[in-house]
């Protein structure tokens, strides 16, 4: 079955190999790596089918030798009857040139050759043994035998022959018809995309050198190609030609269609080279007529840009416009050679344009496609056939205008452009020759009252200025001013009239006025205006000033007398003022902080408040008192003194100053008070309600850690309700933030509550005052009882946390220590029970019942043996529960003892037994039986030691155990054969003595070797024995003494790397990292016993397995290292925090001390 798979998958290799020459061709750059690939395919198949096919040969030779003559001869002939049907149906089956059934057809035979071939040997074995037996056989028989012999050679060698003859037949038309279809695909790549190129509308919009490049390129590829046309027409009608090929519908089809292909090529190319031709042929007559129009155009264009800007004045404009009309009439003239551009330019452009004849009426397919024959070329669609680049065509890119399109365009457009350019300069001329004239006419209107304008303002800025103290002078001014003011007033209605004419002419000509034209008599018009405007604003304001003037010279001589009796008045209800505002300032200024008790902070508000409300009655006389000193000093400055005026001033200043800043000031210490007095009621409110619920919690621990369960189930439900318990701690951390921030949220009220007295104090008061105030000195209630409410959470949740996981470890002691005492007592009765029943028979006189005895106890023996370390583990755990609970440790010593006494009083019984047993059956047998017996028992504990001692020895606790345990039984084992090995030496001495020397010398060796093995075995199983032993008690101590460390290290590496550590005082930190650095000391030795430990074990050249103790110490190495590095960092932090306090008290100091003597020198300035 497998050989028949590898043969099947032979057509699969060859399409593979295919498949991979196609991608090899068609991305180059992969040709290595998928030439690498296909090798190791190929390489890896080969081999697979040499080794089945090796496989086959030897099976069937192994076959024809397990047989007789006869039963080898009828297989042959009945497997030579199977194979004669399959080669008869091989040679009759149809030979259809398709490449499938193809395919199909020659690995049948090959599958069949391959099955005759390996039948090879089975044939010539049957052929060697039959001669043989002719040789060897009567005549009668040796004929029959011959016959049919020779029948089976003939019928063998003429199935081989036959299935050879057609393998090779098919094989050979594979390979034409592969050959022709290769040739055929690849002269399709190329003529289908020629084809679609022909075919394709690009080449209509094609510019003439580029499309003649193309077809040129075109002809000169079906020249190229003209030979692998004809090879393929050739390799067609060889494969049609063969006589045993019955059907070759298809390839006739395939050849059929790639001629058709072929000839539509040539006619493709005929009919483009045509329309090339005819293209030229237009393109030229276009060409002369757009040069010719191109020249004229320009010369035009020359001509237009010599034109001489529009004039500005009528004559110069009448020139102009004279001198254009022969340009119209040369543009007029020239239309019609314009037209005959445009109109060749089309006949080229209709000749760009797909005309039908070269498009197919139906798609060209490939020829594989039409013979429906399997390609592994890609299908391809009509108008989508590309094999590479150097098919693309650029101009398939190409959606804009042709270039003849463009230059029709061009010239049409120009000439247009130029009509158009002609007639708008016409218009312009024309209409700016009227525009021109009106504008001459309006200005020569609005110039004379400019002048006039302008006289008048000459005449106002020549005026004197206002006599200001004398009365007479000011009326002659007076007069004067009327006189020219009446003046101003009579031209009014003139100048109204001119500037409305003006402005409708603005209006009227709008659109035919240029900008500069517009501005220039929109400017004399605004000139005109605004000059008229000023001249009458600066006369009339000049008549208010010379009248106001005079009014107030003899109006000030009246009031002055009452001035000097309302100043006094203002003045002394100012400073009333003044007064009662330093009273006030005094008492705000004597404010003390916030109090962080309820009761005092009330009464503070209360007294805040009743300041608030004093200074707000006083809001409204205040104001009535400024506001009249301040009309005073607005209205009546003129007459009051320099002096007089800058006091009522300064002290209105002072008063709104000074008032502001105690109204302010009241206004946010009563705001500030409130929120106090509500910060510290919420607070109050919340700490009760926490302190009472954290009192409870504390005496609830209290009571469930001073009376812990003696026994595992009151254990267990103590661990529970431990869980419970830290869980509602837990819960109440977030109530502990609340009533924390509760109370720094009051506290950052009353800091800055006392930073606005502080700061009124410095800005409001004088240094005296400042000097002489003692502010209450600062209380920490709240700071204390946060810190102690906190620190009582902590402890109760540490306490907690700490009591469950004792809890917990408790639990799991009471559960070791129970699991190992229900699993050893129940095994120790079962065994004191079958060691009683042994005892109880006694010991055989026959060395058979000796021995079955003796194997009775073997299990009891061996497992008594490995449950010693059951033992260690009660031993262990016993211990364990005894030092965490040293109330059960009599309880538990007591249970351990009993344990061991039954364990050690079974293993001396066994002990007793076996060697009663082991004597006894020396006894019974004779000194060779013994000997030989004791020797056989050695052959097998000897391997044992061998491979004890073989073993690696992993530094590793459970793995050491077990190797031990291991040891024991085996040294138990030795130590049981003792008496059996001295008493067959006393047994061995005496017959010694009294047999011949040469039986005496044969026992003596056999006894010599006997004592020299059991001693090696004996002290080799103790060697080892005790060297584990070693190794286990030191590791033993090592993990004890680094859990030791642990437990202290890892508690203060946690404190040394916490933020907390940060936020403590500086007493409160020294001393932490004090006590950190004794303990340390204090545990230095047991660091550097550790050390020790791990060296020795690590060091030990017989131990291999190392990781554990490896990953441990160096795990305990870091962490003291860590230690190390954080008790440094901690101290130099310690050093800069102290260094930075001295500096920055020294800094205040010096600060403070300067202040003073700045406030003193200003109190000396100031008296």
């Amino acid at each position: 079955i497998l050989h028949d798979d590898i043969t099947a998958q032979a057509k699969n290799v060859e399409k593979l190999k295919e498949a991979a020459k196609e991608l090899a061709d068609t991305q180059t750059e992969l040709k290595p790596d998928v030439d690498q690939t296909l090798g190791f395919v190929l390489d890896k198949y080969g081999e697979l089918d040499s080794q089945v096919t090796s496989r086959t040969t030897t099976l069937q030779a192994a076959l024809a030798q397990s047989q007789t003559v006869q039963e080898g001869l009828d297989t042959l002939l009945r497997w030579i009857e199977d194979v004669e049907v399959k080669v008869e149906r091989i040679v009759n089956t149809p030979i259809v040139t398709k490449k499938e059934p193809l395919a199909e057809q020659l690995q049948e035979a090959k599958n069949v050759s391959s099955d005759i071939n390996n039948h090879k040997p089975n044939v010539d074995s049957v052929n060697e043994n039959a001669e043989k037996l002719i040789s060897e056989t009567e005549p009668s028989k040796a004929s029959v035998v011959k016959a049919k012999i020779d029948n089976m050679n003939k019928r063998y060698n003429k199935l081989d022959s036959a299935v050879k003859e057609r393998g090779d037949y098919l094989q050979e038309l594979q390979d034409k018809l592969n050959e022709f279809l290769k040739e055929l695909d690849d002269l399709e790549d190329w003529l289908l995309p020629t084809l679609e190129t022909l075919e394709s509308p690009s080449l209509d919009r094609m510019e003439l050198l580029e499309l003649g490049s193309k077809l040129l390129d075109l002809g000169r590829q079906v020249d190229e190609h003209k030979p692998a046309y004809d090879e393929v027409t050739k390799l067609g009608s060889d494969l049609m030609k063969d006589p045993k090929a019955q059907d070759n519908k298809l390839i006739s089809d395939g050849l059929g269609n790639v001629e058709k292909n072929w000839r539509a090529v040539g006619d493709l190319l005929h009919k483009r080279n045509q329309q090339l031709a005819d293209r030229q042929r237009a393109h030229e007559k276009f060409g002369i007529a757009f040069d010719i129009a191109k020249d004229w155009l320009d010369n035009m264009d020359g001509k237009l840009d010599e034109l001489e800007p529009i004039a500005k004045d009528i004559i110069n404009l009448q020139v102009q416009i004279e001198q254009q009309k022969p340009l119209q009439r040369e543009v007029a003239s020239f239309q019609p050679k314009i037209e005959d551009v445009v109109r060749l330019g089309d006949n080229v452009e209709a000749l760009t344009k797909p005309t039908g004849e070269v498009v197919a009426a139906v798609p060209h397919r490939r020829s594989s496609q039409v013979a429906q024959i399997p390609s592994d070329k890609p299908t391809r669609k009509p108008g989508h056939v590309r094999k590479s680049s150097d098919q693309m065509i650029p101009s398939d890119i190409f959606t804009g205008p042709s270039l003849v399109q463009r230059k029709s365009d061009e010239v049409s457009g120009r000439y247009g452009d130029i009509s158009d350019k002609l007639a708008d300069r016409q218009k312009e001329l024309e209409d700016t020759l009227e525009t021109v004239k009106a504008i001459t006419d309006t200005e020569e209107k609005l110039k004379p009252l400019i002048d006039w304008v302008d006289k008048v303002d000459e005449k106002l800025t020549s005026q004197e200025p206002i006599k200001r103290n004398k009365i007479e002078p000011l009326k002659e001014q007076l007069v004067d001013q009327k006189d020219i003011q009446e003046d101003i007033q009579t031209h009014k209605s003139p100048l109204s009239d001119v500037l409305k004419d003006a402005e409708q002419f603005l209006r009227d000509n709008k659109d035919k006025l240029t900008p500069e034209q517009q501005a220039e008599v929109e400017k004399m018009k605004d000139d005109l205006k605004d000059k008229y405007d000023d001249v009458s604003a600066k006369s009339l304001e000049r008549m208010r000033h010379l009248q106001q003037t005079l009014d107030y010279l003899e109006k000030d001589q009246a009031e002055k007398a009452a001035m000097e009796q309302k100043y006094t008045e203002q003045i002394t209800a100012v400073q009333d003022i003044l007064d009662w505002i330093q009273k006030t300032e005094e008492k705000l200024g004597s404010q003390q902080p916030a109090s962080e008790d309820l009761k005092p902070l009330k009464e503070q508000d209360v007294e805040n408040k009743t300041i608030r409300d004093d200074v707000l009655a006083h809001q409204q006389p205040l104001v009535i008192s400024t506001q009249s000193a301040q009309v005073l000093l607005v209205t009546h400055a003129d007459k009051l003194s320099p002096d007089e005026k800058t006091k009522l001033d300064s002290t209105i200043k002072d008063v709104h100053k000074r008032y502001d800043k105690i109204n302010n000031q009241s206004e946010s210490r009563v705001k500030q008070l409130d929120s106090s007095v509500d910060e510290l009621q919420k607070f109050e409110h919340e700490y009760v309600t926490f302190e009472t619920w954290l009192s409870r919690s504390e005496q609830t621990l209290h009571a469930l850690m001073k009376d812990v369960g003696k026994d595992n189930p009151t254990v267990r439900k103590q661990t529970d309700q431990m869980k419970t318990f830290n869980e509602d701690v837990a819960e109440h951390k977030p109530e502990l933030k609340f009533i924390s921030m509760s109370g720094l949220k009051f506290l950052e009220h009353a800091k800055e509550y006392k930073v606005l007295l502080a700061d009124f104090r410095t800005d409001a008061l004088p240094a005296q005052f400042n000097k002489d105030f003692h502010e209450t000195p600062e209380s920490s209630i709240i700071k204390n009882r946060l810190v102690s409410l906190s620190d009582r959470y902590d402890k109760l949740k540490a306490q907690g946390v700490q009591h469950e996981q004792k809890m917990k470890e408790l639990k799991e002691k009471h559960k070791n220590y129970k699991d190992e005492l229900d699993s050893l007592l129940p095994w120790l009765l079962e065994a004191e029970a079958v060691v009683a029943e042994q005892l109880e028979q006694p010991v055989g006189a026959e060395p058979d019942v000796v021995k079955e005895q003796i194997e009775k106890l073997k299990p009891v023996t061996e497992e008594t043996v490995s449950q010693a370390k059951n033992i260690d583990k009660l031993k262990e755990t016993g211990k364990d529960l005894g030092e965490t609970q040293p109330e059960l440790k009599p309880q538990t010593d007591k249970t351990v003892g009993d344990a061991v006494g039954k364990y050690n009083n079974l293993k001396d019984k066994l002990s007793e037994r076996n060697n009663a047993l082991q004597t006894a059956l020396t006894q019974s047998q004779g000194v060779q039986d013994g000997l030989d017996g004791l020797l056989s028992w050695l052959d097998e504990v000897e391997p044992k030691i061998e491979k004890i001692n073989a073993k690696d020895v992993d530094v590793d606790k459970e793995v050491l155990h077990g190797q031990l345990q291991d040891v024991k039984v085996v040294i138990t084992d030795i130590d049981n054969h003792k008496p059996s090995v001295d008493s067959v030496n006393t047994s061995a001495d005496k017959l010694i003595k009294d047999s011949e020397p040469s039986v005496g010398k044969i026992v003596q060796d056999k006894l010599d070797d006997l004592n020299k093995r059991y001693t090696k075995a004996a002290d080799a199983a103790k060697d080892k024995g005790g060297y584990l032993q070693d190794v286990t008690d030191k590791l033993i101590d090592f993990l004890e003494q680094v859990d030791k460390l642990d437990d202290w290290m890892i508690p203060v590496l946690e404190t040394l790397d916490s933020p907390d550590m940060d936020r403590m005082e500086l007493v409160e930190m020294g001393a932490t990292l004090l006590q950190f650095g004794n303990q340390k000391d204090e545990n230095e030795p047991i660091f550097e016993n550790v050390e020790k430990l791990a060296e020795e074990l690590l060091k030990d050249p017989k131990s291999k397995d190392k990781s554990q103790v490896e990953a441990v110490v160096k795990n305990v190495k870091k962490n003291w290292k860590d230690l190390e590095d954080a008790l440094k960092k901690r101290n130099q932090q310690l050093g800069e925090r102290e260094d930075a306090h001295a500096e920055f008290s020294k800094c205040v100091k010096a600060t403070g001390d300067e202040l003073d003597k700045i406030e003193h020198k200003r109190c000396e300035e100031t008296r």
